[in-house]
């Protein structure tokens, strides 16, 4: 795949599904002998979907009727979060690509 952006769309899918299946709502907290792997899941997941929950805080703040709102929780969070998986997986793409451009120019290959 020559395009970051296509790599992004696929990767993102099996990436937020399992997002969405394991870590779930990662905010009563967790226990003080919770994995260290466990504690990585739930940081990224609160990081990759904090604008979305800005938005549903903001819509149950709005008056929202609570079983509206809870139907559109999920979907939210989903799409907010495949999106701004598919961001970072774009910038790490070109970031690598990147460096690996400036490794090369440093040492091009076949030259002695």
């Amino acid at each position: 795949m020559n395009s970051p952006l296509k790599l992004a769309l696929l990767a993102a899918l099996p990436i937020e599904a399992a997002n969405l299946r394991w870590a779930g709502f990662p905010l009563e907290g967790l226990p003080d002998r919770t994995s260290w792997v466990v504690k990585v899941v739930a940081y990224q997941w609160l990081f990759l979907h904090y604008p979305g929950m800005l938005l549903l805080f903001h819509l149950s703040e709005s008056r929202m009727d609570r079983q509206a709102l809870s139907r559109i929780e999920t979907p939210l969070l989903f799409v907010n979060g495949y999106c701004e998986t598919v961001l970072l997986i774009v910038a790490i793409v070109l970031g690598v690509r990147w460096w690996l451009r400036c490794v090369q120019r440093k040492h091009p290959v076949g030259r002695t």
